[in-house]
C-alpha cells in the first residue's frame, strides 16, 4: 500500500503485483495498473492519496481529489486495499468517504477474520470497527490479538478449538528425542514465542509480560546472544546494542567500560572480516562469562564495573562521576536513594551538600544533563 506513506520524500503508486513506483506516469496508459477499470472508488482514492502521482488521475492534487472519490464511491467507509489486508490478515483500514485527503493514516480499522489464541482459534462473527488512533501501531499485533482473544472493546465471535491455536501451556512438557526440555516455549497472554526471544532486546509480549522474567540463559546460544550480566541474563541481538535504549539496568548494552567506548558510536559490521565485526563478536562472547566484578545493580546494591575494588558507598549519586560511563550517577537509579541527614536531596536523587543549595552554581544540572544526554 504504497499510497499511504511517504518514503525518501516521495510519493508513491502501486502497481499491479503491489510493486511501488514513486515516478509520475501513466500507469494506466502503460498498463501497469488496471485499478481504473476494476475499482474506480479504489482508483480515485488511490489518486487522492498520492497527491495525483499517476497522470491519469482525474484530479491534479488530493484537494480536487476530494470531489472525485465523494462521486465514485457509494459507500460511507471504504477498505483499502480491497483486495486483501496488511501487515495481518484479520485487520483491514478503513477511509470515509468524504475526508481530508493530505491525511494519509486511515480512519479506522476493520476486524474480521481468525487469529490463533491460547488454546482455541477465534473466529469474529462480525467486522468490528475500531477508530484509528495513535496508540496503535500497524506492526505492533499485540492490541489487536488482545482485543481479539480476550473479546474485549465489544467484539464477539466464536470460539473453534480444533482449528489452528496455541497450545494452552505452550508446549511446556514437550521432550526431545534424548528426554530434554525444548526451549521453544514461552507463554504470553495469547500467544506462545520461543524462549529464545526472551529478553532479546524486541518485546514480543507486552513489556511487563517479559520484565517478570528476569533471567533467560539462552543455554544453547549463550555465545551468540549479549548477557547483561551474570545476575542478570538476557538473551540480547545484536542490534540491540548500542540504540541507544539501554535493555540491562547496569548499562553495559551502551557502554562498554573496560575499554570506555559508547557502543552507539562503533559502526555495526557489515562483512565479517570488518574490525568492528570481531569487536561486537568478542563483547558479547565475553558477556557470557561468569564475571562477578561486572556492574550489577539488585538488591539496592551496586558493584563497580571495571575495578576489583569497591566504590565507597557514598560515593554514588553524590553529583560526581566516579566511572567512566557516569552510571553511578544515573537518575534511574538515585531516585531511589537515601541521602545523609545533612545533605540536600535534588529531584533526580543525587545527594549535595545543603551549603551548595542556591550558591548560583548548577554543578549538578550540568553532569545530569551530560548524562542524559549521552544515553539518549
Amino acid at each position: 500500500m504504497c499510497e499511504a506513506v511517504t518514503r525518501d520524500s516521495k510519493l508513491w503508486w502501486t502497481i499491479d503485483g503491489g510493486y511501488c513506483l514513486h515516478y509520475p506516469f501513466a500507469y494506466q496508459t502503460l498498463g501497469l495498473d488496471t485499478t481504473a477499470v476494476t475499482d474506480k472508488c479504489a482508483f480515485s482514492l488511490k489518486c487522492a492519496l498520492s497527491d495525483s502521482l499517476d497522470q491519469d488521475c482525474q484530479c491534479k492534487n488530493s484537494v480536487a481529489c476530494r470531489e472525485v472519490v465523494k462521486y465514485w464511491c457509494d459507500k460511507l467507509y471504504k477498505s483499502y486495499p480491497g483486495k486483501g489486508t496488511l501487515i495481518s490478515p484479520y485487520v483491514s483500514m478503513q477511509y470515509l468517504r468524504d475526508r481530508d485527503w493530505t491525511k494519509k493514516k486511515p480512519d479506522s480499522l476493520a476486524y474480521k477474520g481468525r487469529v490463533k489464541c491460547m488454546g482455541y482459534q477465534f473466529i469474529t462473527n462480525n467486522a468490528w470497527l475500531y477508530e484509528y488512533s495513535d496508540r496503535f501501531s500497524f506492526y505492533d499485533y499485540r492490541l489487536s490479538e488482545y482485543r481479539l482473544c480476550n473479546m474485549r472493546e465489544g467484539i464477539y465471535g466464536d470460539r473453534n478449538y480444533s482449528g489452528p491455536h496455541y497450545d494452552i501451556t505452550c508446549w511446556n512438557s514437550s521432550k526431545t528425542f534424548n528426554n530434554h526440555s525444548y526451549q521453544v516455549s514461552f507463554l504470553c497472554s495469547t500467544r506462545c514465542i520461543s524462549k529464545y526471544r526472551v529478553r532479546d532486546g524486541i518485546l514480543d509480549c507486552y513489556w511487563y509480560e517479559e520484565v517478570f522474567v528476569i533471567n533467560n540463559s539462552c543455554p544453547k546460544i549463550q555465545h551468540h546472544r549479549f548477557q547483561c550480566s551474570s545476575s542478570e541474563l538476557t538473551c540480547l541481538l545484536i542490534g540491540d546494542l548500542g540504540n541507544r535504549g539501554s535493555s540491562c539496568s547496569n548499562g553495559r548494552d551502551e557502554f562498554d567500560y573496560e575499554s570506555g567506548i559508547i557502543l552507539s558510536e562503533k559502526n555495526i559490521c557489515e562483512e565479517r572480516t570488518d574490525p568492528e565485526c570481531a569487536y561486537f563478536r568478542n563483547y558479547i562472547r565475553i558477556s557470557s562469562n561468569d564475571d562477578t566484578n561486572k556492574t550489577v545493580i539488585a538488591n539496592n546494591s551496586i558493584l563497580d564495573d571495571y575495578s576489583t575494588t569497591a566504590m565507597p558507598f557514598r560515593s554514588y549519586c553524590n553529583s560526581f562521576f566516579n566511572t567512566k560511563s557516569g552510571i553511578d550517577e544515573s537518575p534511574q537509579f538515585c531516585k531511589e536513594w537515601v541521602c545523609s541527614i545533612d545533605q540536600y536531596q535534588c529531584l533526580s536523587g543525587q545527594c549535595i551538600s545543603q551549603t551548595w543549595v542556591c550558591d548560583g552554581k548548577l554543578t549538578l544540572f550540568v553532569h545530569s544533563f551530560f548524562f542524559s544526554s549521552l544515553y539518549r
